[in-house]
């Protein structure tokens, strides 16, 4: 449990949130829920306005983000996201199930949408959740299953004298959830916010952000790719600009891999859309011979055109 009075305050502030922002989720997916049923076009459209000022206020305060779950969608069929992150407005408009977590192991009731992520992998095991036909699955995040771990794992080593006990059940329960995850029959999707720590040479690396630093820098090794998604902002308040990329391999303290025999990716790529990544590494050689030549051809018509406006 926290020792002091501000890590307190700050789990109570954390839990109320999770609770607030969850019942703000379930209202707007009831009511998205409720205008997709309605036959009538005029009274469909009458709930438009309503369903699109509550999103807005979700938007506004944050709670929903994401565009990953969209492009998995586009490529790979039917999924499903398990969150335990704020909340996934673009979801709502593609049309992907989603089911937020709200604890590591606790209340789990599909009645009242209260739902804990071992719960959820105890109904993904089931032969009802095989009949669903989810072509992948993605956890949002690792972070947040972490903190949910740890926050069930300090009351029961509360005044524990060997301080190792609880770091070391928490280490085998986060990792062997993550290697449950990863064998699942189908494609996974695990994301996890970064955390700098700075190295014995000075630099800085980014690992996962979760609790632990054996289980921080071990997180990796679970899985055949890792890519590190870098925004880099530029411009000025007037015209700001925007590149995102993905950082493939190790580069400057981050800690990208790829199982890339034929080494079609670049270290570091100048994207934001990891399935199109997978996509062409899994590509035939005619296929990837096909690709690059375009994009090429691309890559060419974009100077020759800039070349022109100069």
């Amino acid at each position: 449990m926290p020792n002091i009075k501000s890590a307190a305050k700050r789990m109570r502030q954390t839990a109320k949130a999770r609770l607030r922002n969850r019942t703000r989720m379930v209202t707007a997916r009831n009511l998205m829920k409720k205008v997709r049923k309605m036959t009538d076009a005029k009274e469909a459209a009458a709930m438009i306005p309503q369903l699109n000022s509550q999103l807005d206020r979700l938007a506004n305060r944050n709670i929903i983000h994401k565009r990953t779950a969209a492009n998995y969608k586009a490529r790979y069929g039917k999924g499903l996201v398990i969150s335990g992150e704020a909340g996934l407005r673009s979801l709502m408009f593609d049309d992907i199930d989603f089911v937020p977590f709200s604890s590591w192991d606790k209340e789990h009731d599909q009645a009242t949408g209260v739902y804990s992520f071992r719960g959820i992998c105890r109904d993904m095991a089931s032969a009802e959740f095989k009949k669903l036909g989810y072509k992948w699955i993605m956890v949002d995040s690792w972070t947040e299953v972490a903190e949910r771990c740890i926050e069930e794992l300090e009351p029961k080593y509360a005044g524990a004298k060997n301080g190792f006990a609880m770091w070391g059940e928490y280490g085998a329960l986060m990792l062997g959830a993550a290697k449950w995850v990863r064998d699942q029959p189908m494609h996974v999707l695990v994301t996890a916010l970064a955390k700098e720590e700075a190295d014995d040479n000075g630099g800085t690396d980014y690992w996962p952000s979760v609790k632990g630093g054996s289980v921080s820098k071990a997180l990796p090794g679970i899985f055949d790719f890792v890519f590190a998604g870098v925004r880099i902002t530029g411009g000025d308040k007037a015209s700001p600009s925007v590149e995102r990329f993905i950082v493939t391999e190790e580069v400057r303290g981050w800690h990208g891999k790829a199982r890339d025999p034929r080494r079609r990716l670049k270290a570091v790529e100048r994207c934001a859309d990891v399935t199109e990544l997978l996509e062409r590494v899994s590509m035939s050689d005619d296929d990837f011979d096909k690709y690059s030549k375009a994009t090429k051809a691309a890559q060419a018509a974009i100077a020759a055109q800039a070349a022109k406006e100069k």
